[in-house]
């Protein structure tokens, strides 16, 4: 069998497993926490930032860590919608997303969503007109 949807999960590199076994078995704790735990995983997030930031050419303030597709999908285009009402734009962009779910939470309370949802045609993925 041939696993070809590495867009809903992917194997684990065996290196990334090696360095992130002591964080899933032992040294585990909150990175925002200031007890000594909590400080151990900071430094652990810190360099791991400057590890990703040196591999992309990019400053640490630059990278957001997110916990999944979904809030990563909902950051982009709170920045794109963002970017579009600060130059004073009447309009948002065209959207396609697999899931509908990705925005429509969000729809109700967060005024920005307000604005994308008001402004954009939002398209189900697979009937997006390339």
């Amino acid at each position: 069998m041939i696993y070809l949807d590495n867009n809903a999960t992917t194997k684990l590199d065996p290196r990334v497993l090696d360095t992130m076994m002591p964080f899933l078995t032992d040294n585990f704790a909150n990175a925002a926490s200031t007890h000594p735990f909590g400080v151990g995983a900071s430094e652990a997030v810190k360099q791991a930032r400057q590890q990703i930031a040196d591999l992309l050419s990019c400053e640490t303030h630059e990278l957001i860590f997110t916990s999944g597709a979904t809030e990563a999908i909902n950051l982009a285009i709170k920045g794109v919608a963002e970017t579009y009402q600060s130059k004073g734009s009447d309009r948002s962009p065209d959207i396609s997303l697999q899931f509908r779910l990705n925005i429509k939470p969000y729809w109700t309370y967060v005024p920005i969503w307000k604005h994308v949802a008001s402004r954009s045609r939002i398209y189900p993925f697979n009937q997006m007109d390339y």
